[in-house]
C-alpha cells in the first residue's frame, strides 16, 4: 500500500498507470468483440458451405422408375470420400439410409427425434463421439419423401476458432505492450520540460545561474516566470534585510558612542566608578550588536540561492590583511588550500569565519600560521584547518572559548566575539567548528562546512 501511495504521488506513474489501464480495457473489449464477430462470421460460412454441399447433393441424386436412388456422379468435395474425415452426407427415407458418403463408413447420421426437416441441427454419428453440425432437408422426389443431410465435425470449427482466438490474444498482448511503451515514451517526453526545469533550478541553487531561462513550452513558461519573480523578490528581501540591519547598527552605534564619550568625561571628572560601569555596559552592548548582526546576516544568506564561496580566495584576502596588521611580528602565513574547492555558504560569511580564525591564530602564534584542508571530513563536507605554533589552549577550555564575550587572556586585544561568531555561522550552514592540537605545536581550529555541489 505504501509503495502504491508513493507511486501515486508521481505524475509519471499516474499518467503511465492511467494509460495502461485504458489500453488494457480497450484491448480487452476489442478481444471480446472481435472474437464474437469472428465466431459469428466463421459459423455462418461453415453453415453456408454445408448448404452448398446439400444443394449439390440434391442436384446429383436421381430416382429411377424402379425405385432405385443413386448419384449421377460423386460429390465434388474429396473430403466426403476419406473415411472419418469429418465431412459426411446421407440420403435416407423414413429413418432408413439409402445413400451415404464413403467417409461415414459403417456409421450413419442420426438426428435427434423429431428434428428431421429443413433446418440446421446438431447431431451425432451413430457409433462415434463426433458432434456434427448438420444441414438437413426433406425433398420430394418422384412421389417419395427423401431426407437429405450434410454434416461436418463441429470440432473443426472449434479448432479454427481456438487458433484465431490464440493468435488474437497474442496480437493484442503485443499491441498492448507496444501501446504502453509508446505511452511511457510520450509521458517521458511530455514531462521532459519539468525535468529540465528541475535542472535549471539546481543551477540557480548551486550559483551557476541567477535566473531560470524561459526557453520552455508555453504551458510551463508561466511557472518559470513566477519562479523568477519569486527569486527576484527573495533577493530584494535579503537586500532590504541587510540594509535594515546595517541601518540598525548605525542607529545604535551612534548613541553608544555618545554614551562612551560621556563615560570618559565622567572618568576625567573623577567619577571613575560610574564611568567604569557605563563603559563596561556600552562595550557589552556593542559586542552584542556585532554578534547579533552577524547571525542575522548569515541566517538571511543561508535562505538564498547561489551559495558558493572559495575558501582559497577568502584565505588569500584574509592573509593579505593580517600580514599588514601583524607586520611588526614577522609572521609567516601559509595558504595550502586548493582553488577548485568551494563551500556552500555566503562569501562574506566565509570571509568572516576564516578571518576570525586566522586573526585568533595570529594573536597567539610565535612565527607561523598554516591554513590547509583536513583529511577526515565527513561526506559532503569540507574541513579547513587553521593552525599556529603558539602556546595552544588546554582541552578543558576548548568549549569555553566559543562563549560570546569570553576571553581567556585579557592581555590580548579583542572583544571575545570572534570564535563565538565562527561557531554560530558554521552551525547556521550545517557545519561546525572544533579545537585541537596542531602538529606545529599550538592550536588547530577545524572549520567544517558543506561542500558546494
Amino acid at each position: 500500500m505504501s509503495l502504491l501511495r508513493r507511486s501515486w504521488n508521481s505524475l509519471h506513474a499516474r499518467l503511465l498507470i492511467g494509460a495502461a489501464i485504458w489500453v488494457c480495457a480497450a484491448l480487452m473489449a476489442s478481444d471480446v468483440a472481435l472474437g464474437a464477430l469472428f465466431r459469428q462470421h466463421v459459423s455462418q460460412q461453415f453453415l453456408h458451405e454445408l448448404v452448398d454441399h446439400l444443394t449439390e447433393l440434391r442436384g446429383l441424386t436421381h430416382a429411377d422408375d424402379d425405385g432405385t436412388v443413386h448419384l449421377i456422379r460423386p460429390v465434388s468435395d474429396p473430403r466426403f470420400v476419406v473415411e472419418g474425415s469429418g465431412f459426411y452426407w446421407q440420403v435416407s427415407e423414413a429413418g432408413r439410409p439409402l445413400l451415404k458418403s464413403p467417409s461415414l463408413g459403417a456409421d450413419m447420421i442420426t438426428l435427434p427425434s423429431g428434428e428431421e426437416g429443413g433446418d440446421s441441427h446438431v447431431a451425432r454419428l451413430r457409433d462415434g463421439p463426433q458432434s456434427l453440425l448438420v444441414e438437413a432437408r426433406d425433398v420430394t422426389l418422384k412421389g417419395r419423401t427423401l431426407h437429405f443431410a450434410v454434416g461436418a465435425d463441429g470440432r473443426q470449427l472449434e479448432r479454427v476458432l481456438a487458433q484465431f482466438t490464440r493468435l488474437l490474444h497474442i496480437f493484442l498482448a503485443v499491441l498492448a505492450l507496444g501501446l504502453i511503451a509508446a505511452a511511457a515514451g510520450q509521458v517521458a517526453i511530455g514531462l521532459l520540460p519539468l525535468r529540465r526545469l528541475r535542472g535549471r533550478l539546481a543551477e540557480v541553487r548551486e550559483g551557476k545561474s541567477e535566473r531560470v531561462s524561459d526557453d520552455f513550452p508555453s504551458e510551463v513558461r508561466p511557472l518559470v516566470s513566477d519562479l523568477n519573480g519569486m527569486l527576484a523578490a527573495n533577493e530584494e528581501m535579503l537586500r532590504r534585510a541587510r540594509s535594515q540591519a546595517g541601518n540598525l547598527a548605525h542607529a545604535l552605534k551612534g548613541p553608544l558612542a555618545i554614551l562612551t564619550d560621556e563615560a570618559e568625561r565622567l572618568a576625567a571628572a573623577g567619577k571613575t566608578e560610574t564611568a567604569a560601569v557605563v563603559l563596561e555596559q556600552c562595550g557589552a552592548m556593542s559586542r552584542q550588536i556585532d554578534y547579533q548582526l552577524a547571525r542575522a546576516r548569515a541566517a538571511a544568506s543561508r535562505t538564498g540561492p547561489a551559495l558558493r564561496a572559495a575558501p582559497s580566495a577568502a584565505t588569500g584576502a584574509v592573509i593579505s590583511a593580517m600580514a599588514r596588521l601583524y607586520g611588526d611580528r614577522k609572521l609567516t602565513f601559509e595558504n595550502a588550500l586548493r582553488a577548485e574547492v568551494e563551500a556552500a555558504c555566503d562569501s562574506q560569511d566565509l570571509d568572516e569565519m576564516i578571518g576570525n580564525l586566522v586573526d585568533n591564530a595570529a594573536k597567539w602564534a610565535a612565527s607561523r600560521i598554516r591554513i590547509r584542508y583536513g583529511d577526515n571530513s565527513a561526506p559532503g563536507m569540507i574541513s579547513i584547518l587553521v593552525e599556529d605554533d603558539g602556546p595552544g589552549v588546554p582541552p578543558e577550555n576548548h568549549a569555553a572559548v566559543f562563549a560570546v564575550g569570553v576571553r581567556l587572556d585579557e592581555r590580548q586585544p579583542g572583544s571575545g566575539l570572534g570564535l563565538g561568531i565562527v561557531k554560530d555561522l558554521a552551525e547556521l550552514y550545517g557545519g561546525r567548528v572544533s579545537l585541537g592540537a596542531s602538529d606545529l605545536g599550538g592550536l588547530a581550529a577545524n572549520l567544517e562546512l558543506p561542500a558546494a555541489p
